[in-house]
């Protein structure tokens, strides 16, 4: 199962057009409503979002505080290693616990 707060925000994003924003993850957005979307978000509400920034930078904020990262230090290197090899990097994909890889489809599915 996926978890609540990244299916939330993912929604948030492509229902704020997220995925034709030019810059989505990388132009910052209003900090101040950033901080009124987590509050909201934290109370377990979903916030009234216009600008697809706020929830892409909820997401990368939700993914920088995860205890440990999607891809865990044991798969980094091998990752890195089969980059340009689709298959293998599939075949590594697999192996990640299945709640990481779940997570990381769901976001390759919105960067597509």
């Amino acid at each position: 199962i996926l978890p609540w707060l990244e299916t939330t925000l993912i929604d948030l994003i492509l229902s704020a057009d997220g995925q034709h924003t030019e810059g989505v993850f990388r132009v910052p957005a209003d900090p101040d409503h950033v901080h009124t979307a987590r509050l909201r978000l934290d109370r377990g509400l979903i916030p009234v979002v216009r600008d697809a920034h706020v929830p892409a930078a909820l997401l990368k904020l939700w993914l920088r505080s995860l205890p440990e990262p999607l891809l865990p230090d044991a798969f980094y290197l091998r990752c890195l290693a089969v980059c340009d090899q689709p298959e293998e990097a599939c075949r590594i994909a697999e192996l990640l616990p299945a709640v990481n890889r779940l997570v990381l489809a769901k976001l390759l599915e919105l960067l597509q």
